[in-house]
C-alpha cells in the first residue's frame, strides 16, 4: 500500500449520501460522514450571492491511497457540482501513520 490522505470535503446538505454511493460502486470501502453547520452571517451571503442561506452542511472523511485521490476528488467535485460557487470545500491532509485501513480502490 503506499501512502495515504485524508480527503475532507464540506459539502451542502444532502449531498453526501450520494457522493459515497456512487464512490462505493467504483470501489471506495467507506467514509466517514459528520452533520455540520455553517457560521456565515446569514444576511451578508443573501446580499453578496442573491441566494438564500442554509448552514447545514455534510463533512466527509476519506482516507484514500494517494494515487487515488485526483479519482476520488474529480468524483466528488462532479456529484457535489462543487464547480458552482457557495456549493462545498475539499481539502487534503496528509497521513503519517494509520492502521485498520485497507486499500481504497479497486480501480
Amino acid at each position: 500500500m503506499g501512502s495515504q490522505k485524508l480527503l475532507v470535503t464540506i459539502i451542502q446538505k444532502g449531498y453526501a449520501k450520494k457522493m459515497i454511493r456512487v464512490a462505493m460502486e467504483k470501489g471506495l470501502r467507506g467514509a466517514t460522514v459528520l452533520k455540520g453547520r455553517g457560521t456565515v452571517n446569514p444576511a451578508i451571503f443573501e446580499s453578496l450571492s442573491g441566494l438564500s442561506y442554509n448552514p447545514d452542511r455534510d463533512v466527509i472523511f476519506t482516507v484514500v491511497d494517494t494515487d487515488q485521490l485526483k479519482t476520488l476528488q474529480d468524483l466528488f467535485m462532479q456529484i457535489g457540482k462543487m464547480n458552482k460557487k457557495n456549493t462545498g470545500i475539499m481539502f487534503v491532509i496528509d497521513i503519517n501513520s494509520s492502521t485498520g485501513i485497507r486499500k481504497q480502490f479497486d480501480l
